[in-house]
């Protein structure tokens, strides 16, 4: 049998025995499977491609008793803030981790708190650099250069099962905290030290609510002012620079003509009427009368 024969040799589901195509198989250690059995598996299964047949069939019937328990899950509480969630049910000491708002209509794992061996938290630093436009329109870094930084919280979930051994999700939305020492990174610590001593009760103590004095809430708000200001600042156009003036001619002098040469600068200026004639001076006022 030539290359060619292999590359198109059918092929069968080893679960359910349905003739594969070229595209949409899944391979296992020991043969295929087709699209539709690999959709009942668990999100959270752990090696496929190194899973023997008998073993998906072993998974897949936990699938089916899975299925069963859904409709008398009955969550108390819920962790998480973004797509994913954690819904605990306190009556029977059960979780599951879903992405799904109609997760009822699905097949989450059912996961009981004693299979839970470890949970850890996770919290990432992440940086991006901020740039500003200089008077040419061309974006450059700052001087030395600035940063917008966010947290994000990650849970990681050692579980002992058979079909899967980690579950690890998001607690933190799309909304991250800017800051390590504002109110919603304590709250998100809260949570997730919460989460801990929900899943494992023998191992963790319940935390107690953070604590912002006034000055802690005045400092979240002046940092969210500033940087409301900075975006402002920096989304407003740069203005261009003026142009510079254009030289008016100079305004005619208000004052009286300079002086002749051979003129006096200093002296009075004349009145305007004629000078009095040589022997008459000011006449002087007759007298009066007794």
């Amino acid at each position: 049998m030539g290359l060619f024969d292999k590359l198109f040799d059918k092929k069968e589901c080893v679960i359910c025995g349905k003739e594969l195509g070229l595209l949409g198989k899944r391979k296992l250690e020991d043969g295929h499977m087709c699209k539709q059995c690999a959709e009942k598996l668990s999100p959270f299964i752990t090696d496929r491609r190194g899973s023997t047949a008998e073993e998906i069939r072993q998974h897949l019937a936990y699938r089916e008793d899975n299925l069963a328990r859904v409709p008398n899950f009955h969550p108390s509480r819920s962790f998480g803030f973004g797509s994913s969630k954690l819904h605990f049910d306190g009556q029977q000491n059960c979780f599951i981790l879903t992405s799904g708002s109609n997760w009822r209509s699905g097949n989450p794992d059912i996961v009981a708190i004693q299979q839970v061996t470890s949970c850890d938290i996770d919290v990432s630093e992440h940086r991006r650099e901020l740039y500003q436009t200089d008077a040419e329109g061309r974006r450059e870094s700052y001087s030395p250069p600035r940063y917008e930084l966010s947290y994000s919280f990650h849970i990681r979930l050692h579980i002992d099962s058979p079909y899967f051994d980690e579950m690890y999700f998001e607690l933190s939305g799309s909304d991250r905290p800017n800051s390590r020492d504002c109110k919603e990174y304590f709250d998100l610590m809260f949570e997730a030290q919460t989460l801990q001593a929900t899943l494992m009760p023998q191992v963790y103590s319940m935390p107690e609510p953070p604590k912002v004095d006034a000055s802690q809430a005045l400092g979240d708000l002046f940092r969210a002012a500033a940087a409301a200001v900075g975006d402002a600042a920096r989304n407003a156009p740069r203005p261009s620079k003026a142009p510079a003036p254009t030289p008016r001619p100079a305004e005619e002098e208000r004052l009286s003509p300079r002086p002749r040469s051979g003129e006096d600068r200093f002296a009075p200026k004349s009145s305007g009427r004629p000078a009095p004639r040589p022997g008459e001076g000011p006449k002087a006022p007759k007298p009066r009368e007794l």
